[in-house]
């Protein structure tokens, strides 16, 4: 049991070291303690097997929770790429207000933070664009991709129900 958990650790922490772009500094931190707490231990940690057991177990729980997470981002990616092109096809009838919603979103969930200049006076569309883009400013990029997929839905379904 206890060699083939610790084959089952060099393994994950080979995989560590090639973590996905979006993994959060706090999962590498608790995955850098663990790993060092396996591998060199505390101070004050005698070389108790049971201590290495549970500390080997928890960082494979850390990865899978890790490759979890970034399993379900990935698929919430595609989720919202689809939704992106079904965008292209809402009905005509849907409102300048429900495209601004959308714009909003999209450019939350892809530009993430507005990081331009709001658009003058002389510019109404291109500044409608921006509030809208200003008003979902702080969500993060999965909350404004869930919001947009959702909002898409809606509109799809509202086509729907009017037919």
């Amino acid at each position: 049991m206890a060699l083939q958990l610790e084959e089952e650790f060099k393994e994950y922490a080979k995989k560590a070291k090639s973590l996905p772009p979006r993994t959060t500094d706090a999962d590498k931190l608790i995955l850098y303690g663990l790993y060092k707490q396996a591998t060199v231990r505390s101070v004050n940690t005698k070389e108790d097997p049971k201590i290495i057991t549970t500390i080997s177990q928890l960082i494979l729980i850390a990865a899978n929770n890790l490759a979890l997470h970034t399993t379900m981002a990935l698929q919430l990616e595609e989720e919202f790429k689809e939704y992106a092109k079904k965008a292209k096809s809402l009905p005509p009838r849907t409102t300048d207000a429900d495209k601004l919603i959308l714009y909003g979103l999209y450019k939350q969930a892809t530009v993430r933070s507005v990081n331009t200049n709001r658009p003058g006076f002389f510019s109404p569309t291109e500044r409608a664009k921006w509030d809208a883009w200003k008003a979902v400013d702080g969500k993060s990029k999965e909350e404004a991709m869930t919001e947009y997929i959702v909002k898409v839905k809606q509109l799809q379904q509202q086509e729907v129900a009017s037919t």
